[in-house]
């Protein structure tokens, strides 16, 4: 009898072991598809917009001719209307190395970055929803969403597929953070979100950081915030911080004179005075 009860249990364990594996790559199969249709179907069908998609292929272009992935350069000459560091830049400049320069190779680094943000919704939708079909609906909401998968972010030569990857990065590794039961967990989301934040800003200076202040809000109210300032894992982060983000700014400058300026100008006080001011002239 024993015997028999053995083999049984075993026998509902691999059953429900290899239905649980179909439900796995089905759903996958499902979310290809659906990535694949989204964002990179005829991907390349339209020519290069005269706007940012342009400055940023010849940005990309350039970087591979010269050999320089510090200084962006736009017709032969620094760019200093683009002040935002280079991350989009060098991921976009090795599509280029391997398709060439043409609309499939300058916008295959924002479509694969599209697919990476949907991957997240999609682990995130299991992690929470305990269903691979159910998880479905988060990346479909998010592949379905013209503003996305439109023109101008995830299917053109733009910075803003990858900024929003890091910026949905941060958001889920500091919602791990603070909820995970596992403290060796929560200290490894801890400082993979501080290098989130590097690479966000990195990819577009100072608008990397614009989930921090709901993030500060979210630690205050699950009572993480005066934690978070005594784990050695914030200081690891902010000194990734440190000497990723503010070592390029402080490079570039020495390497471009001026760029100080350019900064302030379209990244920071110009652009940020100008909303001011219409909310000023609004009121």
């Amino acid at each position: 009898v024993c015997g028999h009860l053995c083999f049984l249990v075993t026998f509902e364990n691999k059953c429900m072991l290899r239905s649980n594996k179909l439900h796995i790559y089905g759903s996958l199969l499902v979310f290809c598809i659906l990535a694949y249709f989204s964002l990179f179907h005829q991907l390349d069908h339209r020519p290069m917009y005269m706007w940012d998609e342009s400055s940023y292929s010849l940005n990309a272009q350039e970087m591979v001719e010269r050999g320089n992935p510090i200084e962006v350069y736009l017709l032969g000459k620094p760019d200093l209307y683009n002040s935002k560091p280079p991350f989009a830049i060098w991921c976009m400049a090795l599509c280029i190395k391997a398709l060439g320069f043409n609309e499939l190779g300058v916008r295959m680094a924002s479509a694969i970055f599209g697919l990476l943000s949907a991957l997240i919704l999609w682990i995130v939708g299991i992690k929470i929803m305990r269903n691979y079909w159910t998880a479905l609906t988060l990346p479909l909401v998010l592949l379905s969403s013209y503003g996305y998968v439109g023109w101008h972010i995830a299917r053109t030569a733009d910075t803003d597929s990858a900024l929003a990857f890091w910026i949905l990065l941060q958001c889920v590794l500091l919602f791990g953070y603070t909820t995970t039961d596992s403290p060796k967990k929560a200290n490894r989301y801890l400082l993979l979100a501080g290098l989130a934040f590097s690479f966000g800003c990195l990819t577009k200076g100072i608008a990397g950081l614009t989930a921090l202040p709901g993030m500060m809000a979210w630690l205050i109210y699950t009572r993480k915030f005066k934690e978070t300032f005594q784990k050695k894992e914030f200081y690891i982060g902010l000194l990734s911080f440190i000497v990723l983000v503010i070592g390029y700014y402080w490079l570039r400058n020495k390497l471009t004179p001026g760029y100080f300026d350019a900064v302030w100008e379209f990244e920071i006080g110009g652009r940020l005075g100008r909303i001011g001011c219409f909310f000023h002239h609004s009121i």
